[in-house]
């Protein structure tokens, strides 16, 4: 821990503030904790000094965790007039699930929209977010353009920092386009990487302004984008004056995910990696210094409340945070605890400990039980929409006007009983929507759970249809709210169906344990349908994208992959769904192809093709043409080859966002094999620019798989070209992002690269190794073998280096055994040549060494190979030339 106790660190300002105490500790002073904030501060000393810091605050609910933060904000600020905070909070009803929720909101704060002190913390900070906002415009606008038209409404924007700061920086038109009602999703080119550099740059160049304090409340209900994003942060700004905290409970690490562990633990692993130990863990406290929180506590007011009441409190809370200040706010008001003639608080006569709640959920039933009837009704129809809600929905479920919503929502149950807090008040189409949240999260749960089980779903279908009203123009960004309600609401086919558009969604935001979860659950709402149409259009969708997430993931010839391709074939027997079979046809070639069934893909894609010049759609027609290129390239019939990409490539419309759709880019993909074919057939100009081609559209898209597709296809085109150094360069970036992104495919086959690179300059015997284990990755994980024969080559390549004839001479052969097999005949001309060179350093007679030569020029010629063929007719010349000196 980076802390221990010394004394109970409890946070008494925040629970007062949260339960509505208002003659205990009325005047908000915060008890304890000065270990826990002394090393907080020490973190924020070396973060005024140019030196990042990442740290972390974990407890249960009622532990203190966001008093602790708002005691130490409150200190800083008091201390450091330039220091500014920003707070992310995630969602417990949909944050796991939604992408970059947190920084959304963080990103709003910084772009101005701190409209109240629950967004900002304080009225003090608050008055510095603003002049952060204006100060910062240019540097908003400069470092964030794209997330700041995704994820801030560019008509706030507009109003905050005004028209004339926006059209000095060229942005108005993307603000205007931003803010306009057609907007229903991200930028088109926005990804996580995009998301990430200029979250980076943005939170650099603002803390060059203003040292930054960025906290992520509650991560146990974040996104793995955010935390991914966070950890990102983490790296990147420990040069600059910037302290991430963040906040989560530990025993909520372990909410289910399906087979896969709560992002953040990895996280915090690899944090701890690079700071130590940064973890405050408020529930690591003995008894004796729980004990001593009560005295902490209880004297912070004069009193004479004696030795046996404390025990007797201490026996009945155990010190914990939130129960002890409920409690006794429970005693002030029914006259438990009174005060004397000197105005110190005594216990009362009539407290009966044997009738106490034994739990904080019954002070809870107690607190909400004081409130009024109707006021208790506002606050039961606001628990339907989570523990964030809008007032706006609430006004309509209770059948009363906005206005007395409103003054219920903010007068009575927030300033007089303190049970919600307000948020910001934002325009959503033409609406302007006022959102609240509970003061603590046991609040909504406890109301909740009170309302019988069928009225819960009636009205979460209410909630449902009234976001669907009142998003209209913007329903992308309540997808995953309307996906619980309807679900909640016991109509799983319109849940369904916003759960497989926000997978979309989340996948071009390279969010793939999202988008994963969202379809694993779409699957078992789809269970609870009849067979029908609707169903089986709905399952339709969530195959084919099933398909497309795993062959990120997983592998193009995943089990998933290929299980999901069959079942989407299979719906597609249906009448009302055979015209969207084509595309099913292409994600089931990539499969043949990939396990080198090329006879079969062939016949597959020359299928696909037919159906697309039937339809005449342009891009089915571009994945056709793709899909037959590639499968002649393998076949080693170049110029069949050639005539498909070049169709393909007049095809590809450069604006087109293919990613959505396709899962890939197919212009980057034409690209790569364009080049390719350049230089089997001897042009390697041409090839080097379609190296830049294809490197530059995929940076333009910065989307992780399409750019660990072009650099595995770049490096190719290195080989081909025995440029070694720019080899190195774009193996090395691709095995960055394999690892970074979870791309196991070409990860095996950037380790053979690199494998090979290494063979070419250094040690071959452990290179030969790493080829091996990359290969065995690639075709282990989805079963395939494509690109066996290039691989064989490669290795007999790195064997020659590491004096390893005999085990080349086998690769070489393993390689033309499969070959013929597969018809993948692509490099058999290669392989013919590597054959003849071994057979000619082991001293075979030359008539055997002399017809591997002509077996290598013969098919390359056949295979209109220029390339292969002048490399084996040079070869078989130097060997002539040997013979022919060594005399009869």
């Amino acid at each position: 821990m980076l802390s221990t106790w010394h004394g109970l660190a409890a946070s008494v300002a925040q629970t007062v503030e949260r339960t509505g105490m208002e003659g205990w500790m009325s005047d908000g002073l915060f008890v304890g904790r000065e270990a826990e904030l002394g090393t907080l501060h020490a973190l924020q000393q070396e973060t005024m000094a140019g030196a990042g810091r990442t740290a972390f605050i974990a407890g249960e609910a009622g532990s203190g965790k966001s008093a602790l933060l708002e005691e130490f904000v409150r200190q800083v600020q008091l201390r450091h007039e330039s220091v500014t905070v920003v707070l992310g909070r995630s969602n417990a009803q949909t944050g796991m699930g939604e992408a970059y929720l947190p920084f959304m909101e963080i990103l709003g704060l910084l772009a101005g929209m701190a409209s109240s002190k629950q967004n900002a913390l304080s009225d003090n900070n608050a008055t510095r977010l603003g002049k952060v906002a204006r100060s910062s415009a240019k540097i908003l606008l400069d470092f964030a353009p794209d997330i700041i038209a995704a994820f801030v409404p560019g008509a706030s924007l507009l109003s905050r920092i005004g028209q004339s700061i926006v059209k000095e920086t060229g942005a108005l038109a993307l603000l205007d386009s931003a803010s306009g009602a057609q907007q229903s999703a991200l930028p088109s080119e926005l990804n996580s990487q995009k998301i990430y550099q200029q979250f980076t740059d943005l939170l650099a160049n603002v803390s060059r302004q203003t040292p930054l304090i960025v906290i992520l409340d509650d991560m146990h209900w974040t996104d793995a984008a955010s935390i991914n994003l966070f950890s990102h942060l983490s790296v990147k700004l420990r040069d600059s004056p910037v302290l991430l905290l963040g906040t989560y409970r530990g025993n909520d690490l372990a909410v289910n995910r399906g087979d896969a562990r709560h992002p953040l633990i990895p996280a915090l692993n690899e944090i701890k990696r690079l700071y130590g130990d940064i973890v405050i863990d408020l529930e690591a406290i003995d008894q004796q210094a729980r004990r001593g929180f009560i005295d902490t506590l209880i004297d912070a007011q004069a009193n004479r409340l004696d030795e046996q009441f404390r025990l007797r409190l201490f026996s009945h809370t155990n010190g914990h945070p939130l129960f002890t200040v409920e409690l006794l706010q429970s005693f002030k008001e029914n006259g438990n605890l009174r005060t004397d003639a000197d105005g110190c608080w005594i216990q009362g006569e009539q407290l009966d400990w044997a009738v106490l709640p034994p739990r904080l959920e019954g002070v809870i039933e107690e607190r909400i039980g004081r409130v009024a009837e109707p006021m208790r009704d506002v606050l039961v129809a606001s628990s339907i929409e989570g523990l964030n809600f809008t007032a706006q929905i609430v006004a309509q479920l209770q059948d009363m006007s906005e206005r007395d919503v409103l003054k219920c929502l903010s007068q009575e149950l927030d300033k007089r009983h303190r049970l919600v807090k307000e948020g910001l008040t934002e325009k959503v189409g033409k609406n302007w929507l006022s959102q609240f949240s509970f003061s603590h999260v046991l609040f909504q749960q406890y109301l909740y759970k009170e309302l019988p089980e069928r009225q819960r779903m009636l009205l979460h279908g209410e909630v449902a249809r009234l976001l669907e009203n009142l998003y209209r123009d913007q329903r992308d960004a309540a997808l995953l709210h309307l996906a619980r309600h309807y679900d909640l609401a016991d109509e799983p086919g319109q849940a369904a169906a916003c759960l497989i558009r926000a997978s979309g969604l989340a996948m071009r935001l390279g969010a793939y344990d999202e988008a994963r979860l969202q379809l694993l659950h779409t699957m078992e709402l789809l269970a609870k349908l009849p067979p029908d149409d609707t169903r089986d259009h709905l399952e339709l969708d969530a195959q084919v994208a099933l398909s497309a997430l795993y062959r990120a993931i997983s592998g193009w010839d995943s089990p998933e992959v290929t299980a999901a391709s069959y079942r989407a074939r299979e719906l597609c027997n249906s009448p009302q769904l055979q015209h969207r079979l084509a595309p099913i046809l292409f994600g089931l070639w990539t499969i043949h192809l990939i396990r080198l069934e090329l006879p079969q893909a062939l016949l597959m894609a020359r299928e696909v093709h037919a159906l697309a010049e039937q339809s005449r759609n342009a891009d089915l027609l571009l994945h056709a043409n793709f899909a037959l290129a590639n499968t002649l390239f393998w076949m080693g019939r170049l110029p069949a080859a050639m005539e498909a990409l070049t169709e393909a490539s007049q095809l590809c419309v450069q604006e087109r966002d293919y990613i959505v759709d396709f899962g890939q880019d197919p212009g980057v993909l034409t690209l790569i094999f364009l080049g390719f074919c350049a230089c089997l057939l001897g042009a390697p100009e041409q090839a080097l620019q379609y190296r830049a081609q294809l490197m530059a559209r995929a940076e333009q898209l910065a989307h992780h798989f399409t750019l660990a597709i072009a650099l595995y296809g770049a490096a190719t085109i290195d080989y081909h070209l025995q440029d070694l150094v720019a080899m190195r360069a774009h193996t090395d970036r691709l095995l960055q992002v394999c690892r970074e992104y979870h791309f196991p495919i070409y990860l095996g086959l950037a380790m053979v690269y690199e494998g090979w690179l290494s063979a070419m300059t250094g040690d071959a015997t452990a290179a030969i190794r790493q080829m091996e284990e990359g290969y065995t990755k690639w075709i282990c994980k989805d079963g395939g073998r494509t690109t066996h024969s290039l691989y064989c080559v490669m290795l007999a390549e790195a064997l020659i280096r590491a004096g390893q004839p005999e085990q080349a001479l086998a690769s070489v052969d393993r390689g033309l055994a499969v070959a013929h097999e597969c018809t993948e005949h692509c490099y058999v001309p290669e392989l013919h040549r590597l054959r003849a060179e071994l057979l000619a350093d082991q001293g075979a007679p030359p008539e055997e060494v002399e017809d591997a030569y002509r077996q290598a020029i013969e098919i390359s010629r056949a295979q209109e190979q220029p390339g292969f063929t002048a490399r084996a007719t040079d070869s078989l010349a130097r060997y002539a030339q040997d013979r022919a000196a060594l005399g009869p």
